[in-house]
């Protein structure tokens, strides 16, 4: 697999808790830390699934870049008790196994997201490149409360085993995150994009299940009009079940623009160019 210079892959970060109980955790912190790479300009990022077939392997990393095509790996590890969690991450080049950056964060767990951004913006500095003040830092709501977030990364991690249980399981982890906290879009977002891999999955009947997606994307979207993911579930709604191609084409269009590189939006446009037949 050819290797563009400017590529990156990020392992899951592995449990360093005493109980081993973190798991969600620290898969949760990979996983945002990509999201975030995703609003880099010019930088590849490797998807989530491809990059996470390597959890809890013990793979030469230079194998690893090769296999995934990154140029760049970033592995790490999350220690976490009561309200303290210690966070270490490092960027290591799979060319020459050298490593470029490496750092230790050690905060109150309410401080997790702006570790996660820490952490995102020291590996874009390592790798020289630029990016506007407004891709870090930039949400337009305050940090939800830690239990509304540790609520959110349970549903990720509920999310991730991708059957009918652990939908239902991540619905409501993502229900209550915003019942705890009504303002976070994250997990308003991740609520729509759920009830759409449940209604294409048959796990909800598509009628039902298909409006709950397509509404639960426009309440993310009063939270946070710039969520690429509510845009992408509305244009996916529009295509596979209301069959409207210029709607579709507007909200694809939309969240292209915001995160062309994010793998839920990819995942829209080729949804919509398949019933297209492009």
């Amino acid at each position: 697999m050819a290797i563009t210079d400017k590529s990156i892959a990020v392992l899951p970060f592995v449990d360093m808790s005493a109980q081993k109980d973190q798991e969600y955790f620290a898969d949760g912190m990979a996983e945002e830390i990509i999201n975030l790479l995703t609003k880099v300009p010019k930088l590849k990022v490797i998807g989530r699934t491809s990059s996470f077939q390597f959890k809890g392997k013990a793979d030469d990393l230079r194998r690893i870049g090769t296999t995934l095509g990154a140029a760049y790996i970033v592995e790490g590890s999350v220690g976490r008790s009561d309200k303290h969690v210690r966070v270490t991450a490092q960027l290591i080049d799979t060319r020459d196994g050298t490593y470029r950056w490496s750092e230790t964060y050690d905060r109150d767990v309410s401080d997790v997201l702006m570790v996660q951004e820490e952490v995102a913006l020291g590996i874009v500095r390592a790798l020289q490149l630029e990016v506007a003040s407004t891709v870090f830092g930039g949400s337009p709501s305050a940090p939800p409360p830690a239990d509304a977030y540790d609520g959110y990364l349970r549903g990720l991690h509920a999310r991730d085993r991708f059957d009918q249980r652990g939908f239902e399981e991540a619905l409501a982890h993502f229900r209550h995150a915003l019942q705890l906290e009504p303002s976070f879009s994250a997990a308003a977002e991740a609520a729509a994009s759920t009830l759409y891999y449940m209604a294409e999955e048959t796990y909800l009947p598509p009628e039902s299940g298909f409006n709950q997606a397509r509404a639960a994307a426009e309440a993310a979207l009063k939270l946070d009009p710039g969520s690429s993911v509510a845009h992408a579930v509305i244009c996916i709604v529009n295509t596979a079940f209301d069959w409207d191609w210029s709607a579709a084409a507007r909200e694809c269009a939309i969240a292209a623009r915001i995160s062309p590189n994010k793998p839920f939006v990819l995942r829209a446009a080729a949804v919509q160019h398949m019933a297209l037949g492009e």
